[in-house]
């Protein structure tokens, strides 16, 4: 860890060394990470408040941290614009060549694992998943720019008071040396912290994605989204029940959404959702249509992976279909697996 001291002037010391801003006067220390302190300041001319973001040498037999490390992921950040990620202002170094640093968007409000854990807050699950939907979306435009984030802790989630969500850090995934280095870190965080918005998933263990690794960032993002769309699917019926009367439309509405979802990411437990679907005592043909639909959507997801919508037809609540649909889907998970990894094989990112 870096050593922060202040002087009787209120002026910060990163390891013995002044640090000073031009145009910015430094109020407070935000954090600090291996790579970089963050500290919070103001613009003299607009009184903006902002973050500076200095970079400290990773080794610590080195004055100075790498140029190269500071430009690449100066450029990299600069090329984010999303209103998901924290904005970059501007990067400089400070006369002498002292420190490189960056001035970002300045964020108030709490971390992820401060947001959880307030109890003032609501955390009904379709907040919950709104906050996971607008991390996913900050995820899915870095992806567009062929940036992953290497490592997406709750720490690096931040939460306004208004629910807006902005994602910090992406420096430690823009110098992994190839896609299959991180992926499995990457992926273990993004679950991690998935998880902890939908806790739900804890009990029904609907996922069963955490057994491939191998998995790009994007993949495993459309994953969790296509489980929260299962999950609030499930969620909207259970409220159904407490409320009215069900009909045969809410139970055709819910086996529709989880089919769809489980087929177009075939990366789910076959035998939990049907579990879980009994345990909703939807009616036998509810039960059937949903086998029918997972049966024949894998079967032409197969041949044509852009289908959305295809006519199905029940098949008979017996072992016999049950195995039959367990088994067309799995035949499908294994065609699905087999494309990433090829695709995987023919391009190796470089961040």
């Amino acid at each position: 860890m870096s050593e922060v001291t202040w002087d009787n002037n209120k002026i910060p010391y990163l390891n013995g060394e002044k640090v000073e801003i031009p145009n910015i006067k430094i109020i407070d220390e935000l954090g600090q990470g291996k790579n970089a302190v963050v500290f919070k300041g103001e613009e003299d001319y607009s009184n903006r408040i902002v973050a500076i973001k200095v970079w400290v040498p990773r080794n610590p037999k080195f004055k100075k941290p790498d140029p190269k490390r500071f430009y690449a992921e100066v450029r990299k950040m600069a090329s984010l614009n999303s209103n998901k990620i924290v904005k970059v202002h501007y990067p400089d170094i400070t006369k002498g060549n002292s420190f490189y640093y960056m001035v970002m968007e300045y964020i108030q409000g709490n971390t992820l694992d401060e947001w959880l854990k307030d109890i003032n807050n609501n955390k009904e699950f379709i907040l919950r998943k709104s906050i996971l939907d607008s991390i996913l979306t900050g995820l899915n435009d870095a992806h567009e720019k062929g940036i992953t984030h290497g490592d997406l802790h709750p720490e690096n989630i931040m939460i306004t008071k208004s629910y807006d969500v902005k994602i910090l850090d992406f420096s430690t995934s823009l110098f992994a040396k190839s896609n299959k280095e991180s992926v499995f870190k990457q992926n273990e965080k993004l679950l991690s912290t998935s998880f902890k918005l939908l806790h739900e998933e804890k009990q029904l263990n609907l996922l069963d994605i955490e057994k491939y690794d191998d998995f790009p960032q994007k993949t495993t993002c459309q994953a969790i989204f296509s489980l929260s769309e299962i999950i609030r699917a499930i969620e909207n019926y259970k409220e159904i029940i407490k409320n009215k009367q069900i009909d045969s439309a809410d139970e055709l509405e819910l086996v529709s959404a989880v089919s769809l979802h489980m087929v177009k990411i075939p990366l789910f437990n076959f035998s939990n959702i049907l579990k879980e679907l009994k345990t909703l005592k939807l009616s036998q043909g509810s039960i059937e249509q949903f086998l029918g639909q997972v049966y024949y959507f894998s079967k032409q997801y197969i041949k044509d992976p852009n289908i959305s919508t295809i006519r199905t037809v029940p098949l008979s609540l017996n072992d016999k279909n049950i195995n039959l649909t367990a088994n067309k889907y799995k035949n499908w998970r294994k065609t699905y697996i087999k494309k990433i990894k090829a695709f995987n094989e023919r391009v190796d990112t470089k961040f």
